[in-house]
């Protein structure tokens, strides 16, 4: 039963500017919101959605298509700086120009539900052909399940998040590496590199989706 809701109200941490994987990461979210209407998208639908994306683009690339960390909660992958932001209202302000974000109390939950509208369209220029293919492909097997059919599936036997609950416990951050496997186009050796590398920039030059 639903308890009644708000809209969550955002402030700017960027002074209406967006670094370029702030950029990657509203468009990804306005992408996948945009596919499953008319439909509302949970935040938790949010998060797997995230997850597939990131550990999907660098199981092939080497890098992580946005950069977020993700710990194994529960139910499913957690990107915590996303979720801290969403909470603490900072988020830049060019969210709340593109999603409407409504919070909703619920009876015999802990959790509030938060759901996402999309008010604009995603600007598909800030992706490559093979980000691109890869959103396509989670948006198709995503777009009419429930968030807890995607947690079944990212939760699974084999899957990063089981490897990380298993090896180091529930709220552990989920390494990278655990979604490569014997075979993959990219060794873990070169993988491992890359990916130092990339939050090496990120972290250096102040430029990932959130700022520490």
């Amino acid at each position: 039963m639903r308890l009644g809701s708000r809209i969550i109200g955002l402030k700017s941490i960027t002074h209406n500017y967006m670094n370029f994987y702030q950029q990657k990461l509203l468009n990804a979210i306005l992408y996948f919101v945009k596919a499953r209407e008319p439909q509302k998208t949970t935040v938790t639908a949010i998060d797997l959605f995230l997850f597939q994306f990131d550990f999907g683009h660098f199981q092939r690339t080497g890098i992580p298509a946005i950069g977020l960390h993700y710990a194994a909660f529960d139910y499913g992958p957690f990107p915590v700086d996303f979720r801290n932001a969403i909470h603490n209202h900072g988020l830049p302000e060019d969210f709340t120009e593109s999603l409407n974000i409504t919070e909703t109390l619920i009876a015999d939950s802990e959790r509030p539900r938060i759901d996402f509208r999309t008010t604009s369209h995603p600007d598909l220029d800030v992706f490559s052909p093979c980000e691109l293919d890869i959103l396509e492909e989670i948006a198709g097997a995503y777009r009419t399940m429930t968030a807890k059919q995607m947690v079944d599936i990212v939760t699974a036997e084999g899957t990063p998040w089981k490897k990380t609950v298993e090896t180091k416990g529930m709220g552990s951050e989920i390494d990278y590496l655990t979604c490569l496997e014997v075979g993959s186009v990219i060794s873990p050796e070169v993988a491992a590199d890359s990916l130092n590398e990339f939050f090496a920039v990120l972290h250096n030059f102040q430029i990932g989706a959130f700022v520490k």
